[in-house]
């Protein structure tokens, strides 16, 4: 026997029509509506279907063309799990779902669940399960039934191709066995497990409901639905479950009962849509899918840098629900100029060029928009200022401003693009041509430095940027709203770095000797080749050494510049082997630093530095001085000669 289980309540199954949680990943107001649905999954016109899990709805990987009680049918025949928010393909080879059962194309009929029904019309071509009877019929018209009926029972021959459909029940506690048949002339019947023929109790005996039908169902309870011609919805009482007492008031224009619980109808109305009807109170409802009214989108930040990176937040209020968070990649979103922000697989969008763009986000008719204003925190080198007008880098500024660049050495011509606008540019002409217009500028697309060039008016005039030239520092600010990028000349850094080094920059050129600074370098000359300041203000200096070499040192501010190169602890400024006329054998001990006796005070400096500390005795005409070198090294003079060198 085969029990029939709705996977839905009746006394909540408008809750789940009207109330059901938003779709993850699936954006409302599409043309596609819904055609079919199961107490719990939609399914769209063009086979779509909506599966809810447990976060959500989500949509099916696969199309399908019916669904009942959990499960989907394919147009090719498969049987498909919707349990848990998934597809899961069961069988193949299956021809229609029927109640709880389906019917394969062999003509045999199988629980949902996966087991045979035993006792079916041979070869079947229609079947229904309801509760814990099977009503079967085959091509021949013979039609069989289960349940109270007996196991396998013969019922009724019929003319098969007259037959719609069968509907079963087993009533609300399953003690009950009957079916109606539904013939396409209008003419509904039922069949019931204790309507013997009197005069051949092995044969039953239809009883005639209406005659004008055009769809029936069974609730669960075993209550009888029946829509007829003219639109209206009929239905049965407990004392007469062949007589159809009255009609659902304010129901018209039904065509088709998708489900039937006591306290709700779900029908296809005769414009093709679907509706689910209260009973108890005769409310009405199109079932649709569920309508975003509210829509939210914001950035960390709508004010960036190139480079940056910003979280995007997405959020929807569907009709009757909480609001939702969408991710970015589930979500509709277009980016007016993508070359100048990037959607990124972690829900995030980075900032690629300079300027500004909207970023709209669009869910079930609802719209958001968010101006995003992008500039550049770094400076653009190549800028040149040729006979009063600014020129900026070609590739570099357009680049900057998120357009694509494309050479054609043929043409001699730079082709600029960004979405439909298209700019050309040929090298050593003063006219550009923007879309398709010829467009004079103030000087001609020429090399500087090895950089293709243009005139910054371009800008202004093509794209309505403003231009700013500063002449103190000799760079140009160019503002598109309100992003902002600056190009900087050869004379920009120059003149930056003379205000930076103020002082320092006397020192530029000059020629020390290295002493104790440098070990490695003992003695050699080196010429200060550059002084670049660093941020923070420190500065960098840059020594020359006579082999070409160059060997840097970085200072934390100017003060301590002069006081590395004013101690003769560290740079000399003059050449010592011409300052001093020492031996080979001396010169040797005090690039080693190393003292010896014998050897004056002017050595010992040379070799060790100056001494922490010093005392002198004097007596009869000797001098002894004694240099003290932290607590365990001395030098010891006897009338200014090196008479004993003490140290660990």
């Amino acid at each position: 026997m085969i029990v029939k289980h709705k996977r839905w309540i009746a006394s909540t199954i408008l809750a789940v029509v009207m109330a059901c949680s938003a779709p993850a990943g699936v954006w409302a107001g599409g043309s596609s509506r819904v055609v079919d649905f199961d107490g719990t999954n939609y399914l769209l016109e063009d086979g779509t279907v909506w599966i809810q899990g447990k976060k959500g709805y989500e949509i099916a990987d696969v199309k399908l063309s019916s669904i009942e009680n959990g499960y989907g049918l394919t147009p090719g025949g498969g049987l498909v799990g919707l349990d848990g928010g998934k597809a899961v393909s069961l069988a193949q080879g299956v021809k229609a779902l029927a109640g709880s059962c389906l019917l394969k194309q062999d003509g045999t009929v199988w629980e949902l669940g996966g087991g045979q029904v035993g006792g079916t019309a041979p070869q079947a071509s229609l079947a229904d399960c309801g509760g814990n009877l099977t009503a079967s019929m085959n091509p021949s018209g013979q039609i069989y039934a289960d349940g109270k009926f007996g196991s396998g029972k013969l019922v009724a021959a019929v003319n098969a191709e007259s037959v719609v459909s069968l509907r079963a029940t087993s009533g609300k506690d399953g003690q009950d066995s009957v079916f109606v048949v539904l013939y396409r002339t209008g003419k509904l019947e039922a069949y019931d497990y204790l309507g013997f023929d009197r005069a051949d109790l092995t044969k039953y005996v239809p009883r005639p409901i209406v005659e004008d039908a055009v769809s029936a169902d069974y609730s669960r309870s075993g209550m009888l639905a029946v829509v007829r011609k003219d639109g209206t919805v009929w239905h049965n009482d407990i004392s007469n479950k062949f007589k159809l007492t009255e009609a659902y008031p304010g129901l018209t224009g039904a065509s088709e009962i998708v489900y039937f619980s006591d306290s709700y109808l779900v029908l296809r109305m005769q414009d093709g849509k679907l509706e689910a009807y209260e009973t108890g109170s005769g409310k009405r409802f199109e079932m649709e899918l569920p309508a975003v009214e509210e829509l939210k989108m914001e950035l960390e930040a709508t004010d960036l840098a190139v480079g940056d990176k910003v979280h995007v937040s997405i959020e929807e209020k569907w009709e009757g629900m909480a609001a939702r968070t969408v991710p970015l990649a589930e979500a509709n979103v277009t980016i007016e100029k993508p070359s100048l922000l990037q959607k990124l697989p972690d829900g995030q969008l980075k900032a690629l060029a300079v300027g500004e763009t909207d970023v709209t986000v669009v869910s079930g008719g609802q719209s958001r928009t968010v101006h995003v204003t992008i500039s550049s925190n770094q400076a653009l080198e190549g800028g040149a200022y040729l006979d009063g007008t600014m020129y900026l880098p070609l590739k570099g500024t357009f680049k900057e401003l998120g357009y694509s660049v494309a050479w054609d050495p043929g043409s001699k011509t730079f082709t600029v693009k960004q979405g439909s606008r298209v700019i050309q540019l040929k090298q050593g002409s003063a006219s550009a041509v923007v879309d398709g217009k010829p467009l004079a500028m103030p000087g001609k697309v020429q090399t500087v430095g090895g950089t293709a060039v243009f005139p910054a008016a371009l800008l202004k005039s093509a794209l309505g940027a403003s231009l700013d030239w500063n002449s103190s520092y000799q760079y140009m600010t160019v503002t598109m709203g309100k992003a902002v990028t600056q190009i900087t000349t050869p004379r920009t850094d120059q003149i930056i770095r003379q205000e930076k080094l103020g002082g320092l920059t006397r020192l530029i050129g000059k020629s020390y000797w290295i002493n104790h600074f440098d070990s490695d370098y003992r003695f050699q000359k080196v010429t200060i080749e550059d002084i670049y300041p660093e941020q923070g203000g420190s500065f960098t200096l840059y020594f020359r050494l006579a082999s070409g070499k160059l060997v840097s040192h970085t200072a934390y501010d100017a003060s301590m510049v002069s006081e590395l190169l004013g101690n003769s602890e560290n740079f000399l400024t003059a050449d010592p082997y011409k300052t001093y006329k020492w031996s080979q054998s001396t010169w040797s001990l005090v690039k080693q630093e190393k003292v010896a006796v014998g050897m004056n005070k002017e050595q010992v400096l040379l070799s060790w530095g100056r001494p922490s500390s010093k005392s002198v005795l004097s007596s009869r005409g000797i001098t002894v001085e004694t240099w003290s070198y932290g607590y365990s090294n001395y030098v010891t003079f006897t009338n200014g000669k090196v008479g004993a060198v003490y140290g660990s």
